[in-house]
């Protein structure tokens, strides 16, 4: 059990902490490049300013996460839970979101440039500003999503109530 703990600038590159209970825990500045947090309990972690290049946290439970400016380049996140996570000015591109959940997110400026996000849940999420450009995005939901500024272009799949939006008929 590692709640609470404190790796701010710890080098975990490649470490197993698969449903490792990392509750409150704050990894600021970690590097945490091709670890995994397969099933991991993250609840109200602070991750800012990491880099997680390739990291797996497949299913991970990141509710009230704090994750600005990191680089999840290339990492996974497939059924995830990141209830109202907090991802201002990171970087997804190429990374896997299938099936995860991001209501209420703060993904303004967020890099998502060809990012699966089929599947996605994105309800209420705040997109100002993010880059969408090349993503997948079959059967995401982006209801009540604000997308002001966001650009998705050469997006792939964009659901339909998503299309109404940009075009002027959502927010």
């Amino acid at each position: 059990m590692l709640r609470w703990v404190k790796l701010v600038g710890a080098d975990l590159s490649g470490a197993d902490l698969s449903e490792a209970d990392l509750f409150h825990a704050v990894l600021d500045g970690a590097n945490l490049d091709r670890a995994n947090f397969a099933a991991a309990q993250m609840f109200g972690a602070n991750m800012n300013e990491i880099s997680g290049r390739h990291a797996n946290f497949t299913r991970a439970y990141m509710k009230d996460l704090l994750m600005e400016e990191g680089d999840l380049s290339g990492a996974r996140f497939d059924r995830a839970f990141m209830f109202r996570a907090v991802l201002i000015g990171s970087r997804f591109t190429e990374a896997s979101l299938t099936q995860v959940v991001l209501t209420g997110a703060a993904l303004e400026e967020v890099d998502l440039t060809g990012a699966d996000l089929s599947g996605a849940l994105l309800n209420g999420a705040h997109l100002t500003n993010a880059v969408f450009n090349g993503s997948r995005l079959r059967d995401a939901r982006f209801v009540n999503a604000i997308v002001s500024g966001a650009d998705f272009s050469d997006a792939m799949d964009i659901p339909e109530h998503l299309a109404k939006m940009l075009a002027g008929k959502g927010r």
